[in-house]
């Protein structure tokens, strides 16, 4: 992992106030440094859209704008991702024009990053097509289906990717085939969504479609049987300290998160713990196994199983949930330098959960790097890594990794804030339980990609924030780890920003968002159709954390900021460092 060397200068004194503003990272000096961008181009494989060469996208052309007047001249490429050098450090915004073998641009898109010195940041581009004016293009569907499947219903719904009107439509079925067409379709880009169903099950499709003017997107389908039959998850629930054969009475539950009119449904264990869903569409589904009575945490996973396919999952182990709640900082750490209480964390602990200070069950305690050595954590107790540590905490971490690393393994539980470089000032090299790592990456906007969890519940589709990540998951494929959940990503890089996993029996959640730093700043801003501002949105992601790693009960409940509490300008302080 990049040491990433911050400096303050009193020559740049209004920079030093902006960060401390606005910024969970110590403030950066305005210095000469270089970075570097990645570039990775986004076009669906699955996409409608004419055949017509002259549509077809052969090479690229990327430019950007940066701070202080910095610019990008054209760079033409052919492969996705696309790496450019030595670019000025600061915010950038970069197009690329996709073009055909004519030279002529057929797509654009766009995208924002802030480029770090010495190191490479990852921006995504989704390419959508040039609009032509007000014209209109043709979408023509057809297709044929078994003789001994017998239709109920077959319907469509295309809706537009920017928003607006959807155009739901019935297909016209005759014997074995189907069809359908509409010449009236706006030129842009759509979602398009078809469902053919029957007694015994329904095959579903999404596509992404592209109009053009005057030209005409063809999907043709041969569905089988095989399409109708419905898929099957099952598997095994239990407790992972009871033998085998009692493991009755808990709760399974499945949700999806690619369908919106999929109703959750839910069935107990018996004593082998066994459960099963059948006539399941093709799509991601996550399954939920919870103790009713709450002594045990709840466990899930996250499953993508294809048409008429049966998926068996791992076994989903229920540990014991934690009553006692150790949480590991040192001085001058969790943004305490930028104005956070350092109580910060045993203080949401009590007013939101109820748990007083002490040693005991249901109680919190604080300890230090010094007291890692000797610590020797125990089932029952929640472990917090708090934020923003210095370099000692982490190499003391480091040195007793293991300790905490069989922890989890042997069924504990840890909440790692995964966010270094910040004021001050240490960078973790380490890994997680289960070696799980991250790259140092610094972004403004984040994205929720999974919407029923109880972290993320009726949250905005995207966060922003003065360095709303530090950095992104980036070896979960190869890991250690079962059961992984992504919750949040990075807006440019792509990278997870937020996750839960399993290492051997226990359970971690882990995130590079700075959550402790918004409990007292952030931006006073408002996701539009919400009226709680970002601050108090970083604010509830982290005490639902808290709740959840502690089996307690989530409300899925967005409260609204206080207005009275939403300062009308921000007055500058001043802090030593």
């Amino acid at each position: 992992m990049m040491q990433i060397t911050k400096r303050i200068s009193i020559l740049f004194l209004i920079l030093m106030v902006a960060g401390l503003l606005f910024g969970c990272m110590q403030p950066l000096s305005q210095s000469a440094g270089k970075g570097d961008v990645e570039v990775l181009i986004l076009d669906g494989a699955r996409t409608i859209q004419p055949s017509d060469v002259e549509i077809k996208i052969v090479s690229y052309v990327l430019s950007g704008t940066g701070p202080n007047g910095a610019t990008l001249a054209n760079k033409t490429f052919t492969a996705s991702p696309y790496t450019e050098s030595k670019l000025a450090e600061g915010a950038w915004t970069f197009t690329v024009n996709g073009l055909n073998a004519a030279g002529s641009i057929v797509a654009s898109g766009s995208n924002t990053a802030t480029i770090i010195a010495n190191s490479t940041v990852s921006v995504s581009v989704v390419l959508t097509p040039v609009k032509d004016g007000s014209g209109t293009g043709t979408f023509s569907l057809s297709g044929t289906i078994p003789s001994a499947v017998t239709l109920s219903s077959f319907t469509g719904v295309i809706a537009p990717s920017t928003g607006g009107a959807n155009t739901t439509f019935a297909v016209t079925v005759s014997g074995t085939n189907f069809s359908y067409s509409n010449s009236t379709l706006p030129v842009g880009s759509y979602i398009l969504t078809l469902v053919a169903s029957q007694a015994a099950g329904a095959w579903r499709g999404v596509y992404a479609l592209r109009i053009y003017q005057g030209k005409t997107s063809t999907l043709s389908l041969n569905l089988t049987a095989d399409d109708f039959a419905g898929a099957t998850i099952n598997g095994v629930a239990k407790y992972y300290d009871k033998a085998a054969n009692q493991y009755s009475g808990i709760s399974v539950t499945i949700t999806s998160t690619t369908s919106t009119d999929f109703a959750p449904a839910s069935v107990t264990t018996g004593n082998a713990g066994s459960f099963n869903f059948t006539g399941l569409d093709a799509g991601t589904y996550i399954i939920e196994a919870k103790d009713p009575n709450a002594v045990y945490q709840p466990t899930s996973i996250t499953i993508t199983i294809g048409s008429n396919e049966t998926v068996t999952t791992p076994d989903l182990v229920l540990t014991k949930a934690g009553n006692h709640v150790v949480i590991f900082r040192d001085s001058n750490t969790e943004w305490e330098l930028a104005g956070v209480p350092a109580t910060v964390m045993g203080d949401l602990i009590e007013t939101e959960i109820g748990l007083t200070e002490g040693t005991g069950a249901n109680q919190y305690e604080y300890k230090t790097s010094s007291d890692m050595a000797a610590y020797t954590p125990s089932l029952g107790d929640v472990v917090i890594i708090g934020g923003d540590q210095s370099q000692a905490f982490y190499d003391a971490y480091t040195t007793n990794k293991s300790k905490f690393d069989t922890f989890v393994n042997n069924g504990g539980t840890m909440y790692w804030i995964a966010c270094d470089n910040g004021w001050a000032e240490g960078d973790f090299t380490s890994s997680l339980p289960g070696g799980v790592t991250w790259r140092d990456s610094y972004e403004y906007y984040i994205d929720i990609v999974y919407f029923q969890h109880p972290i993320t519940k009726n949250f905005p589709t995207q966060l922003y924030g003065y360095y709303a990540s530090h950095g992104g998951f980036d070896n979960l494929d190869v890991a250690n780890i079962t059961g992984l959940m992504v919750y949040v990503k990075e807006d440019a890089g792509a990278l997870p920003t937020y996750i839960e996993y399993r290492y051997g029996l226990g359970k971690v959640l882990a995130t590079t968002t700075p959550l402790e730093y918004y409990v007292t700043n952030g931006s006073t801003d408002m996701p539009t159709g919400f009226n709680t501002t970002y601050k108090d949105l970083f604010k509830l992601m982290l005490v639902r954390s808290i709740k959840y790693i502690m089996g307690k009960t989530v409300s899925d409940t967005i409260p609204a900021s206080d207005a009275g509490a939403i300062p009308k300008a921000l007055t500058p302080i001043r802090m030593s460092h």
